[in-house]
């Protein structure tokens, strides 16, 4: 657990699309979706404060929105 609490105070919303992706490692057919996985970040962090703006909820939402996008065909 320990190797993981660096997501719990990773920073989305003050980093670029392309830091991003170095640091965790996003695979190219994600890219498209980062604005929108931001951005409810953001309403997170507006909603529940600064812990909400982590890593793992980030991932999890560009998942989400990369499969919405997908499965609607």
């Amino acid at each position: 657990m320990q190797d993981y609490l660096w997501l719990e105070k990773y920073t989305v919303l003050d980093k670029s699309n392309e830091k991003i992706i170095k640091e965790l490692g996003i695979q190219p057919w994600f890219h498209p979706y980062f604005d929108v996985a931001k951005n409810r970040i953001q309403k997170l962090v507006n909603r529940y404060g600064t812990h909400q703006d982590a890593a793992d909820t980030f991932l999890d939402f560009l998942e989400e929105e990369y499969e919405y996008i997908e499965n609607e065909d």
